[in-house]
């Protein structure tokens, strides 16, 4: 699980909103955005990771087609929120069968100096289960 978490869901909805984590919903393909009733910045036809090669875009195409990733997509791609909202998603994974969860910290890609903070946050997630 690719993770941003911080005290609070409204902080962490305000951390979504990060070009670094934008960047990394390029890659999805385009049928993640379509579900949300939008186009992929990249083309309808996107095919995800495979067609994803960030060095055919310069820099003005790459930061145009971040912007345009929308909020839903942002939301979809990262299990994020506060330490209560990351811990109901691991609740439901383990409903569903699932017996081990490897939680990525990316909360630092939208505030380095959230690190330490989101570490000790995933950490008291962890202490949960």
């Amino acid at each position: 699980m690719n993770v941003v978490i911080a005290a609070s869901t409204e902080q962490c909805r305000d951390l979504l909103d990060s070009l670094l984590l934008r960047i990394n919903c390029l890659p999805m393909p385009s049928e993640m955005y379509e579900k949300h009733g939008h186009e992929h910045p990249l083309g309808a036809d996107f095919g995800g990771l495979t067609e994803y090669v960030p060095t055919r875009l310069d820099r003005d195409e790459a930061l145009a087609a971040a912007e345009a990733v929308p909020q839903a997509v942002l939301e979809e791609r990262y299990v994020w929120g506060s330490p209560d909202d990351v811990a109901e998603t691991v609740d439901y994974y383990r409903s569903q069968g699932a017996e081990h969860v490897a939680m990525v910290n990316q909360t630092f890609l939208a505030d380095h100096e959230l690190t330490g903070e989101s570490f000790a946050l995933l950490d008291e997630v962890r202490s949960r289960f």
